[in-house]
């Protein structure tokens, strides 16, 4: 466990760049480091400022940081820096919202930490982020405009947080996204319940590049319409260990090949009609 974010880097920084002069002559300065991993990051009075300029960063990760927050400013020298990673931070409960100011992240992991909320600028800095995964933390819902500037978002982990249904209205604009993990929440049914006969559409409707959607442990009991129509490139829907108990011809309907897992559902019944065999006796 390190004393100081400053001390750590700077011991990092001084024993790697005295082996790369050794070895290969290539110039000891802090630019020329392009990977730095980092642990027990603590809140310093450096933290902002130092010892991240000069910042030649491609990849920073952090693991087990004590910090309760990540700061305005932390990574503003770091132009270059497209991958964060920061994980098993028990007592990191905050994002300032300018805490991604100053990089050019194409993937950012805050996982296993102690956010609860998130601000609604956070992003803004990010308009080429690729990646987010905000797995396994304490989130109860996103805040409003949050994906606004993230044209590009293609893979978004929110699974193993204590999200709810509201969370769909913040994630239904995302049409750029093709992979999207919710396992985990208590999300519940979207588009009717399993009495309904006709099956709704869910609020990812639009969501219509999506090839991966996991939806494990989700307290669902019915596959949504927009599932099956809207989602013509699907690949993969998990639906494992949910509340499932009647599947009806038509949820079994999908535009797309995908491979749809129902393990662990109670599931007792399936229904069809008449007309449903007449038509799968056709398309054999």
């Amino acid at each position: 466990m390190v004393k100081s974010a400053s001390y750590a880097v700077h011991f990092y920084m001084e024993e790697v760049g005295s082996r790369l002069v050794a070895k290969t002559g290539i110039p000891s300065d802090r630019y020329h480091i392009g990977k730095l991993i980092l642990q027990g990051l603590r809140e310093d009075p450096d933290f902002v400022s130092q010892p991240w300029a000069p910042c030649g960063l491609r990849e920073l990760y952090v693991r087990f940081p004590s910090a309760a927050r990540l700061p305005a400013g932390w990574l503003a020298a770091c132009a270059n820096l497209t991958h964060v990673r920061v994980e098993d931070g028990d007592n990191l409960t905050a994002l300032d919202e300018a805490a991604l100011r100053g990089a050019a992240l194409r993937e950012l992991r805050v996982t296993s930490c102690a956010l609860a909320a998130l601000p609604a600028g956070l992003l803004d800095a990010a308009p080429d982020l690729l990646l987010l995964d905000l797995s396994y933390n304490r989130l109860t819902a996103l805040p409003g405009g949050l994906f606004v500037k993230t044209k590009k978002l293609r893979m978004l982990n929110l699974s193993n947080n204590r999200l709810t249904t509201s969370v769909y209205s913040s994630l239904a604009a995302v049409t750029s996204l093709t992979t999207l993990n919710l396992s985990y929440n208590d999300l519940k049914d979207t588009c009717g319940g399993a009495a309904d006969s006709v099956r709704g559409t869910s609020p990812l409707e639009y969501l219509s590049s999506m090839e991966n959607l996991y939806l494990r442990k989700t307290n669902t009991s019915v596959i949504c319409l927009d599932w099956r129509r809207n989602m013509s490139h699907l690949k993969q829907l998990d639906l494992t260990h949910n509340n499932i108990s009647v599947v009806t011809f038509a949820d079994l309907q999908f535009y797309s090949a995908a491979d749809v897992d129902l393990r662990d559902n109670p599931l007792r019944r399936l229904e069809y009609s008449p007309d449903d065999v007449a038509a799968a006796a056709s398309a054999a």
